[in-house]
């Protein structure tokens, strides 16, 4: 009896967190995927952004998941924030509806984060649900540019990153955290920032976090499959001619693709506005403006159109500065501690 009781004091609850928008094609498939779970001790709840399309409906016949359902498209991050606020588990899981995950995910990735104190994040390795073993993302790489794009996208899994590693960032798609943490970095009742509505809200959680001590880790041994419903590589992957001549091509008339890529780069100003350090910026400015000119070239060639979100990004400067203010005023460590990251 008493050693039962010592294994369930082991047991924390973890809030499962779903943002769905339209997703009928994947929904019931993710949560069957839960309910397959070996660890049991968990909670669902769906944050529904006036999906348009049978996703309520579906998720009606799922009497053990807690829905929120939105009015209007909210956005990914303040949907996500509804789901915390609403929550009641020791962990946060953030899990995107075209996630399925393996029976031992959740098992694995909780072993991971409790086996060292200063974790405040991980994720699971993620492929893409094909017969080829593919990857999708093993942590998020940062690059002395400030270029944030998912490691091992698009490779074949050779088992080349099966290593626990301690990455910068990690993927949102399937992001394991401390609650703890969470409420350690919160600004003004926001977990992530309400502002980016997405893309690059994952970034700069896992920045936030680390600038405050924490630590983040990719774990290998726990495994999920990303079906990514607009699989599109991260906007600032790009370099030879004939991948930009199909680029648009295929995209000049998908106004989803519009949306990412004005999203992006709006997101990713904010971004190092908010987190980064300047005299760490001048350390590295050569290929900083070598690349941010390079990416303006692009647009002003390419895709013009996203030269309209500039408004938006400019607007929103005064309220990135005021996070800033007191983002840098809580960090515990110097920002030179994080320079092995940008290499």
């Amino acid at each position: 009896i008493i050693g039962e009781t010592l294994s369930m004091q082991r047991y924390q609850k973890v809030s499962i967190i779903i943002v769905t928008y339209n997703s009928q094609k994947f929904i019931a498939r993710c949560l069957d995927h839960i309910q397959k779970q070996r660890y049991k001790f968990y909670e669902v709840i769906v944050v529904d952004n006036a999906s348009h399309d049978r996703t309520t409906q579906i998720l009606k016949k799922y009497l053990w998941v807690k829905p929120i359902y939105n009015l209007q498209n909210l956005g990914f991050s303040k949907a996500n924030n509804q789901g915390i606020q609403q929550s009641s588990g020791d962990f946060i899981f953030l899990l995107n509806p075209d996630v399925f995950l393996s029976p031992s995910t959740l098992s694995t990735l909780l072993h991971c984060i409790q086996s060292d104190p200063s974790l405040g994040f991980v994720s699971p390795k993620l492929l893409k649900p094909s017969r080829q073993k593919i990857l999708d993302s093993t942590g998020i790489q940062a690059t002395p540019e400030r270029r944030f794009f998912d490691r091992g996208r698009g490779e074949i899994d050779h088992n080349q990153y099966d290593r626990v590693t301690d990455i910068f960032a990690v993927c949102g798609a399937a992001l394991l955290l401390i609650k703890k943490a969470l409420d350690d970095i919160t600004l003004d009742k926001e977990y992530l920032d309400d502002h980016f509505f997405a893309y690059f809200e994952d970034v700069d959680l896992c920045w936030r976090m680390r600038l405050r001590g924490w630590q983040g880790g990719y774990c290998p041994n726990a495994t999920a499959y990303h079906q990514r419903g607009h699989d599109l590589s991260r906007p600032d992957h790009f370099s030879l001619f004939s991948f930009l001549r199909r680029r648009f091509q295929e995209r000049k008339k998908d106004s989803v693709y519009r949306l990412i890529r004005r999203l992006s780069l709006r997101n990713s100003v904010w971004l190092l506005i908010k987190n980064d350090s300047l005299s760490e910026l001048l350390r590295q400015l050569f290929p900083f403006l070598f690349h941010w000119c390079r990416k303006f070239a692009y647009i002003l060639i390419v895709e013009p159109f996203v030269l309209r979100e500039v408004p938006a990004l400019i607007h929103g400067i005064p309220s990135m500065l005021k996070k800033r203010h007191i983002i840098q005023q809580r960090r515990t460590i110097h920002p030179a501690s994080l320079r092995g990251f940008f290499r």
